[in-house]
């Protein structure tokens, strides 16, 4: 019975396509598969979600309801640029990391106010000890070292969401001390490299988006730099450091990711 099957690829495709009450589609190398919103599909539903496919959305009107194959990147280690290691926090960078969290510039424009204490660091980096990049609906802190000696200077974080991973949000931290040096243009590039191609089981982005303070304009310039592009400007939207902020949301979709990369020198 399908509930049963390890469906993924050419097989779900066949299987799912061959069947009256569904269908079936591959979307950047992930089977999509469109599901009768009865009691035979609903079984189906149920071992499709037993092997980590994720329900997207009821398709209006024909009673079908869409799921996609989508796996946490659960064999994570590290990501690597010429000048900069992307990696999983560890217990040793608790002090680094509550220390430019306690940075009040750093933290100007963030959701958590400064000073920022021991103990809710010990509890974040416990958190991320079990945690996976690709977890819908869940933020995974990348730790953002120097190459050459191992320095912690920040994170980028990423955020696929619940309703379809396929749609992820960023952002970024960096210590003062190593901020106008390049290293988070770098990291974050490297960070929209992995999140566009496909990792082990987790599926390829097709939308990245950011947001930022609208006074926040170093953050706003990287994500520029970037080739993101800025979709919105969103008046006092948000509650943050006792005021009413403005952002701006910024955004790539993964074809535009590939034609920046071919068209660059």
């Amino acid at each position: 019975m399908y509930p049963s099957l390890h469906l993924n690829l050419g097989e779900a495709y066949r299987r799912l396509s061959g069947h009256a009450r569904a269908r079936a589609h591959l979307d950047q190398g992930r089977a999509v598969a469109a599901l009768a919103d009865d009691g035979y599909g609903r079984m189906i539903i149920g071992g499709l979600e037993r092997l980590g496919w994720r329900g997207l959305s009821r398709t209006g009107g024909n009673g079908l309801v869409d799921m996609i194959e989508h796996h946490p990147d659960a064999a994570f280690g590290h990501l690597g640029t010429p000048r900069l290691i992307l990696r999983r926090f560890v217990p040793d960078d608790l002090a680094a990391f509550v220390e430019y969290r306690c940075d009040p510039e750093v933290a100007r424009y963030q959701s958590w106010d400064a000073p920022f204490s021991v103990e809710s660091g010990e509890r974040f980096l416990a958190e991320l000890a079990t945690a996976h990049p690709g977890t819908p609906g869940e933020w995974f802190q990348f730790a953002v070292c120097r190459r050459v000696d191992g320095v912690l200077i920040g994170d980028c974080a990423a955020c696929s969401t619940a309703h379809d991973p396929r749609l992820v949000e960023i952002g970024f931290t960096f210590a003062r001390a190593h901020q106008r040096r390049g290293y988070a243009t770098e990291a974050v590039g490297h960070l929209l490299q992995y999140l566009f191609t496909a990792q082990h089981e987790r599926p390829p982005a097709h939308r990245v988006s950011a947001s930022c303070d609208v006074r926040n304009v170093r953050s706003a310039g990287l994500l520029e730099r970037l080739g993101m592009r800025r979709e919105a400007h969103h008046v006092e939207s948000a509650w943050y450091g006792g005021e009413w902020t403005s952002e701006y949301t910024y955004a790539q979709l993964r074809r535009e990711w590939f034609t920046q990369r071919s068209a660059a020198p």
